[in-house]
């Protein structure tokens, strides 16, 4: 059975898409909306391999807590269209396309922050799925992660 090993390893090299072989690393992240008087930029590594845009589904390193989404909890209904929307961009180490772009939205209110990440219609989709597809996960909203919420509180708290 051995010697078949290395021809079957080969065939599943070639059929996996290059994402579920490669890393992808965060250079920086950086949030922007019309009510920021400038954008937040974290460039902090120890911040930036806590939201690695290459884990979750479409990866081959599914961990529930990881992204800026907590993935456990699946998809939610769209926040409340009074919250304001930041657009957070998350520049990779990859070549040609190295953007992956969502959507937050923080209610404090509830303590809880939202993430849409761009489906078909969406201008951002294409270089998105460039980087990763999520086969049925784009289009969607889904809980943030509390760890992301944290640190985007403390972003807010810093700029008063």
């Amino acid at each position: 059975m051995r010697r078949h090993s290395l021809p079957i390893f080969a065939l599943l090299a070639m059929l996996l898409p290059v994402q579920a072989w490669t890393a992808v690393v965060n250079l920086k992240i950086t949030i922007q909306s019309q009510s920021l008087p400038e954008p937040f930029v974290i460039a902090d590594q120890s911040v930036l391999e806590r939201f690695n845009v290459g884990t979750g589904p479409g990866t081959n390193r599914f961990v529930p807590q990881s992204f800026i989404v907590n993935w456990e909890r699946g998809t939610v209904g769209a926040p409340s269209t009074d919250l304001k929307v930041y657009h957070v961009e998350f520049l990779t180490s990859r070549t040609g396309k190295n953007r992956y772009r969502v959507s937050y939205v923080y209610d404090a209110a509830k303590q809880q922050g939202y993430v849409f990440l761009p489906g078909e219609n969406d201008p951002r989709y294409a270089e998105n799925v460039y980087l990763i597809y999520r086969h049925g996960i784009e289009g969607n909203w889904f809980l943030a992660w509390s760890e992301w919420d944290d640190v985007f509180r403390q972003l807010l708290r810093n700029q008063r």
